[in-house]
């Protein structure tokens, strides 16, 4: 029985969330690198 009412499952959700804001993150700025490459290559 768990005390505080939170289930294993929900830690896994909140988890699960927090991973892909992260990844995310990562993927836009990854993006936005390759654009900003792309971009400088282009106007030179």
């Amino acid at each position: 029985m768990n005390v505080l009412g939170i289930q294993d499952s929900d830690v896994f959700q909140i988890q699960l969330v927090e991973y892909a804001k992260r990844e995310r993150k990562r993927i836009l700025l990854k993006i936005t690198e390759e654009n900003s490459l792309l971009t400088y290559k282009y106007h030179n």
